[in-house]
């Protein structure tokens, strides 16, 4: 079975939790039995092997990958030459990632002010016009920075999208905002959603690949 650090807590569901590095750490009921959580463990073991195997190959990529040292960088599914220069802030201009070169730290973080800063001119536009598209609309779209999930749409149909996705190829941005919309009608992932979501985005099964490579790319993790 695969090793993993037990932590017992007031909760009353167990969970599994992949670290970025791999590790596997089970969160439990202070009273549940060992053999109840080792049974629940045994039926995971395949996703949990899985998911920690590519948590360990992001985490290796990304502790090889350096910023200062790239000559291009991502964006909607393209690359765009990268400068660095004595400057306090990045910024995107026609077509050039301009950096700060005062030290790796310093460039990650201009670099997801940059994108956050992309993404809040892009995304909610983009939103709404796709929205116009499908007559589908939202009442509010904002940006955010998750990690653990592309978008979501909350009650009141309020969607919120990550600036990450800017990391990602055109199209498969467009899979998740619609995604996102067919929430606004749908707020579960029944057949009746997922029927929506191929009408609107007819193979969207390619676009969520995309987004899985997407995940894989060092700037992923490495951004705060």
């Amino acid at each position: 079975m695969t090793s993993y650090q037990l932590i017992r807590s007031s909760r009353k569901t167990l969970a599994i939790e992949i670290t970025k590095t791999g590790e596997v750490i089970v969160r439990a009921p202070r009273r549940m039995p060992l053999s109840v959580i080792e049974d629940f463990l045994q039926k995971k073991q395949g996703w949990v092997e899985e998911k920690s195997r590519l948590a360990r190959l992001r985490w290796g990529a990304g502790e090889a990958f350096f910023l200062l040292k790239q000559e291009s960088l991502p964006l909607l599914g393209r690359e765009y030459p990268v400068r660095f220069e004595q400057r306090m802030k990045a910024s995107f201009e026609q077509g050039v990632f301009y950096l700060p070169d005062s030290g790796e730290e310093a460039a990650k973080k201009a670099l997801a002010d940059c994108y956050r800063s992309l993404a809040k001119a892009y995304l909610p536009d983009r939103a709404f016009s796709l929205a116009r598209q499908v007559d589908i609309p939202p009442a509010q779209v904002t940006v955010g920075g998750a990690k653990s999930r592309w978008g979501s749409c909350a009650e009141g149909k309020r969607i919120r999208l990550s600036w990450r996705l800017l990391l990602a190829p055109e199209e498969a941005v467009c899979y998740v905002i619609i995604h996102e919309l067919c929430h606004c009608r749908e707020m579960n992932h029944s057949k009746r959603f997922w029927s929506l979501v191929e009408e609107f985005c007819p193979g969207y099964q390619t676009a969520k690949e995309l987004l899985l490579k997407t995940q894989r790319h060092p700037l992923f993790e490495l951004l705060p």
